[in-house]
């Protein structure tokens, strides 16, 4: 197998989509998904990947996902974003704002975070110091094994969906 063939594995949903799904599905506190669809460009053939996949997941609550990842995003920098909208309020991740219906009327709640560091640097920090803290009181962490089987499992029924131009149903 050619160098440039290997390099270029693992990347796409595997790589980057898996990120995004685990922090919406962590979110919505790791909620049953009972049938997913998704398409990939360019289509991959064999042992190749994908730049771009779009991803859409209905859930057990009737709410349902919907994640766009790409690695050829042709803007001046990169950007993630997290966008949650419910019956009677709003959060979003990226910057962090938070709205809320309160009293028949659409309110701001965010709350002031008075944090000059990069949260993007301190979230690493932080789930180091957590997984750390974990080894050393034997706790259960925050996102145990179980959840990575969950989101491989999801990964998985992505791509039958891709490759079967289908909606794939969870069991």
């Amino acid at each position: 197998m050619a160098e440039e063939e290997e390099a270029g594995r693992g990347r796409g949903p595997h790589d980057l989509g898996v990120q995004v799904l685990d922090t919406a599905l962590w979110v919505l506190d790791m909620p049953k998904v009972v049938a997913v669809s998704a398409t990939l460009n360019p289509k991959p053939a064999r042992d190749e990947t994908e730049s771009t996949a779009s991803a859409f997941l209905r859930l057990a609550s009737g709410a349902v996902v919907s994640l766009e990842v790409s690695w050829g995003l042709l803007m001046e920098r990169d950007f993630a974003y997290l966008n949650l909208f419910g019956e009677k309020g709003a959060a979003l991740l990226n910057p962090l704002r938070l709205h809320k219906e309160m009293h028949g009327s659409l309110v701001n709640v965010t709350p002031a975070i008075a944090n000059s560091r990069n949260s993007y640097k301190l979230s690493y920090e932080n789930e180091i110091r957590h997984f750390l803290e974990c080894v050393r009181t034997g706790s259960r962490p925050g996102s145990p094994g179980e959840d990575a089987l969950i989101l491989q499992r999801l990964l998985e029924a992505l791509y039958q969906s891709a490759a079967e131009g289908r909606e794939v149903r969870l069991a």
